[in-house]
């Protein structure tokens, strides 16, 4: 006997929002009765190629097109506990920004975004005033300086990966406005001026690997000595992977854990006295 298609529609929802969407999709075609269901689960989990990280074809790439278009045309339910788009083939700029349209105005608990195209797109700026949201996950956006206030009471994860900043003032102004911040995760991030700051009160794990200043992106031959201030006095877990920098370091006292990577590439004569400051900086931790 069917048990399952006997509970409410809210009930089996909830059980396939732990699938992806493409495996929800398919139990449409169980009986009538599972018809519909899959459009109101409140979680997209649209990843492509998600074991592997081969390009598609055209062909497949116009399936895989199609298929996003039916579910966000869909499925329209207003507050999505996860909403994730991975894309790895190259998609025009139109067809990406329409799936970003067709989210706009939901709220998300979770974000998880990567892009994969020829164009970077800015971010877009309802992804950034979720009441809901607690977990941030980008990559491949360019983010410009939107205004410097944001209200993200429970946002406690970020992750920005491969991402455009234009100048310091964005990143400085999202991390010192969410107030709930735990975890964030800077990788391969570019376009500072001259200063990456991580100002938080609350923040417990920090992650810094391989960002660039705007001067150096643009010309590498140029290379400028960054500066990052960290003013972090609950962090527990530090991690940089990354060039040495001028560091401005706050207190420290709670940290317990840091994994440095650290090199020179350039022969600044300053750096071995910064790799020293740095060390004594965290010299209490009980896992280095």
């Amino acid at each position: 006997m069917d048990h399952i298609s006997n509970l409410p529609d809210a009930i089996i929802s909830y059980i396939l929002s732990f699938l992806s969407t493409k495996s929800a999709v398919k139990t449409c075609i169980l009986s009538k009765r599972w018809q519909y269901v899959w459009t109101k689960v409140p979680a997209l989990d649209i990843t492509e190629m998600p074991h592997s990280r081969r390009y598609l074809s055209d062909e497949q790439q116009i399936h895989f097109k199609n298929f996003v278009n039916k579910v966000l045309l869909q499925n329209d339910v207003s507050c999505l506990q996860c909403f994730t788009l991975r894309t790895y083939s190259e998609y025009d700029y139109d067809c990406i920004e329409s799936w970003l349209r067709a989210v706009e105005g939901r709220e998300f608990c979770e974000l998880n975004v990567k892009l994969h195209c020829p164009r970077t797109f800015y971010l877009p700026r309802q992804f950034l005033s979720g009441q809901k949201l607690v977990v941030l996950k980008l990559e491949g956006f360019m983010i410009s300086n939107m205004g410097h206030s944001f209200h993200l009471p429970n946002l406690e994860i970020i992750h920005l990966v491969s991402v455009l900043f234009d100048g310091d003032l964005f990143l400085k102004s999202l991390v010192l406005d969410c107030t709930a911040l735990k975890e964030l995760l800077i990788d391969g991030c570019y376009g500072f001026e001259e200063t990456l700051y991580v100002e938080s009160s609350t923040l417990e794990s920090l992650e810094i690997k391989e960002c660039m200043i705007k001067e150096c992106a643009i010309d590498r031959s140029n290379y400028v000595l960054p500066f990052i201030r960290i003013q972090t006095p609950n962090l527990r877990y530090l991690s940089l992977q990354d060039a040495l920098a001028n560091y401005n370091i706050g207190e420290l006292k709670l940290l317990t854990e840091a994994n440095l990577d650290l090199w020179d590439s350039e022969g600044y004569d300053e750096i071995e006295h910064l790799a020293l400051q740095l060390i004594e900086k965290i010299s209490g931790v009980k896992s280095l």
